[in-house]
């Protein structure tokens, strides 16, 4: 089965709708919605790919009717969510292209629940759609398209290109994916009830929206979603760092999901990383209160566990 994305009829449009069909027709990636098609209906123009559930904004708006007071979904499955939109970006400024507008809503959404209807992290597969407004360089790694991107996940470099022509770089996609961490573990849109007029200028200040308390977002992550927020474009993370850390944190999750304020290690930066390799793995946890915590040595008052299957990369 198929969706199709018909294009009110201008010429503006049927310009966008047939770039985004040369750019579509060229991604090929797990968590990139895939190209079928391109065609003209009644005048109108039609973009033809493959049809999911639904998109992310509607997925989280009900989980959070759902979860009332709490996190609209697991931690766990929030982070993997965080991670496959990290993969497929990393595809995408990797093969040159810019995204641009990267939002909830430009997420698609297939899930997968169980007869009690509990999520698993497996449970939400993603895939990354819209590419209406996406650039693509393989050159001059700038950009300098002003009012690009929807205001509330704008990064202030944007902004200031409609000013005085400054150009901006992908690190601008990193900003959009802070806000969209935001909304995956909140539910919430960013900056709702922030009026559109005074919201640049408080952007420029640094005013951001405000995470989950530590109980449900670990300080890792929060601290990895502040990084990507940064004012300063060149202080941000770029994906390859991105996918790399919540790879990090899933597995660290996986493992011992009762300490999740620890900082998981970075495996680029840890020699002593254990072997993916192996069939099995021995792996020393302490006992504390159910509060487990893994080590690579044998220290006194530890107990040996064997992990089977172990996913660190």
């Amino acid at each position: 089965m198929a969706a199709a994305k018909v294009w009110k009829t201008n010429c503006m449009n049927k310009e966008a709708a047939e770039k985004e069909a040369r750019l579509s027709s060229k991604l090929r990636h797990p968590n990139v919605a895939q190209f079928i098609g391109y065609g003209v209906k009644e005048n109108q123009p039609v973009i033809i790919s493959e049809l999911m559930s639904t998109d992310l904004r509607r997925y989280l708006d009900e989980k959070k009717k759902n979860a009332g007071e709490g996190p609209p979904l697991p931690l766990l499955v929030a982070i993997n969510i965080l991670l496959q939109v990290a993969e497929a970006m990393n595809y995408l400024h990797e093969n040159g292209v810019m995204h641009r507008d990267l939002k909830a809503n430009n997420v698609l959404v297939n899930v997968v629940e169980g007869p009690d209807g509990q999520l698993s992290s497996s449970s939400v597969q993603v895939k990354l759609t819209d590419f209406g407004e996406s650039k693509r360089k393989l050159h001059d790694s700038r950009y300098t398209t002003p009012m690009v991107g929807t205001t509330r996940w704008r990064a202030p470099e944007v902004f200031e290109v409609e000013e005085n022509r400054e150009k901006y770089t992908k690190s601008a996609d990193v900003y959009s994916f802070s806000m969209l961490c935001f909304e995956v573990l909140t539910g919430d849109v960013p900056f709702t009830g922030k009026p559109l007029g005074t919201l640049l200028q408080s952007i420029r200040d640094g005013v951001r929206p405000r995470l989950p308390d530590v109980d449900y977002c670990p300080e890792y992550l929060s601290a990895l979603i502040k990084k990507c927020w940064a004012t300063n474009a060149v202080e941000r993370p770029q994906f390859p760092k991105i996918c790399q850390l919540l790879v990090d944190y899933k597995a660290t999750f996986l493992m011992h999901p009762y300490s999740r304020e620890d900082v998981p290690p970075d495996s680029s930066q840890n020699s002593q990383t254990v072997d993916i390799t192996d069939t099995a793995n021995t792996l020393y946890v302490i006992e504390d209160d159910n509060n487990h915590r893994p080590c690579k040595s044998e220290p006194s008052g530890m107990i040996e566990i064997t992990l089977c299957v172990l996913v660190c990369k």
